[in-house]
């Protein structure tokens, strides 16, 4: 077991190259790797990393390997548990096989599915902002008036008016307000004249 898990770090090596830090290249073998969910952009550039960590027990592949995770970007401790938990139980199926491939490549598919879930819920918050917009523009815009539109308008308003006016017949046989102004004014001055007239 050995020789076979030996070989499998050496596999790990030549596929990642000098992504694989090893950690212990004897028994019981450690080593770590950086995964993020699209190796072509570049560590830097992905949202999310995810520092993997594995140790194989003496009786490795018959036994499950011990994994750590550790966040490096962009994963909640939620995101850890749940991948530690899958994780763990595609160990158990792969017992008596070489699995830390498996395992890698597991953890890039997770991240890959959260990075497009991550993108589809910006996306959809981009097509929520442009519908606000496009409302709000039209809230701007207003409604265009037509001929038609400003005649009913016009109808209504006139109808408003003539609700508060009040009717006709309250209005006779009462002085309009150039009439009290009038009216007042003459009074006014007979009382002044009056009082002129004791005065002398």
């Amino acid at each position: 077991m050995e020789e076979q898990q030996q070989m499998e770090l050496e596999a790990l090596l030549a596929i990642f190259d000098d992504e694989i830090q090893v950690l212990s290249d004897t028994p019981p073998i450690a080593f770590s790797h950086v995964v993020v969910p699209n190796a072509g952009m570049g560590e830097e550039e992905n949202p999310y990393a995810i520092r993997f960590e594995m140790h194989l027990p003496a009786e490795y592949p018959d036994a499950v390997p011990e994994v750590k995770l550790e966040n490096s970007r962009g994963v909640d401790d939620g995101m850890l548990a749940e991948l530690h938990a899958s994780l763990m139980a595609l160990a158990d199926e792969s017992l008596g096989m070489e699995m830390a491939f498996s395992l890698i490549t597991h953890v890039q598919e997770y991240l890959q599915e959260q990075m497009n879930k991550a993108e589809e819920r910006e996306r959809e918050r981009e097509l929520e902002r442009e519908r606000e917009e496009v409302i709000a523009q039209e809230r701007r815009k207003g409604t265009p008036v037509t001929r038609e539109r400003f005649l009913e308008w016009n109808k209504r308003f006139e109808a408003e008016q003539a609700a508060l006016r009040p009717a006709a017949s309250n209005t006779k046989g009462r002085l309009t307000g150039k009439q009290l102004f009038e009216q007042q004014y003459e009074n006014m001055m007979k009382s002044g004249a009056a009082v002129a007239e004791e005065d002398d």
